[in-house]
């Protein structure tokens, strides 16, 4: 009676281990939808990722997401937005607003890095559908022999190309 009490719990045991180790590898690859549909929630630890054609974009982490009214939008603490496009832009902040919908992304006491250079400016937009960075804020860029400050800025990450709105000063070291 004992011997057969135990096959059937190991036989039991079996049977779930062998099912859930099926579902997982079924299932590994294909995307998931979460909805979170009540105001006032949070998650720890959110980290999304957009691929296009296979291909890593762009990562947006962030240690903590406060999901807004109606869930169309979540406020992110200590975030950072990684952009690929060739060359990885790095956006580090201590506080956001993510849109879901439109994947825009507002970024407040901002620090961009990219090989040796940084950009320090007091909020910017993320457009992901447009690739495009934007602020109005004073900004102040260095890099290893140079430094630029001016006010507003537009970058666009699929040309790689840096514009400087107003005031620009650039100080140049040999």
């Amino acid at each position: 009676m004992i011997e057969f009490n135990m096959r059937k719990w190991f036989y039991i045991l079996t049977v779930i281990v062998v099912s859930i180790a099926g579902f997982i590898f079924l299932h590994k690859d294909k995307p998931f939808t979460v909805r979170i549909r009540q105001e006032g929630s949070s998650i720890s630890g959110l980290k999304l990722n957009h691929s296009e054609n296979g291909a890593l974009k762009w990562e947006l982490t962030s240690r903590r997401a406060e999901i807004g009214q109606g869930g169309e939008d979540a406020h992110l603490y200590a975030l950072t937005l990684n952009i690929y496009q060739g060359r990885s832009l790095v956006l580090n902040g201590k506080e956001g607003i993510y849109d879901f919908k439109n994947k825009n992304l507002k970024i407040k006491d901002v620090r961009a890095t990219v090989d040796d250079m940084s950009l320090d400016t007091d909020s910017l937009l993320w457009k992901a559908a447009d690739e495009e960075i934007t602020t109005e804020d004073t900004i102040n860029i260095k890099g290893k022999n140079f430094s630029i400050d001016g006010k507003g800025l537009i970058i666009k990450a699929r040309e790689q190309k840096v514009r400087v709105l107003q005031d620009v000063k650039g100080i140049f070291y040999n």
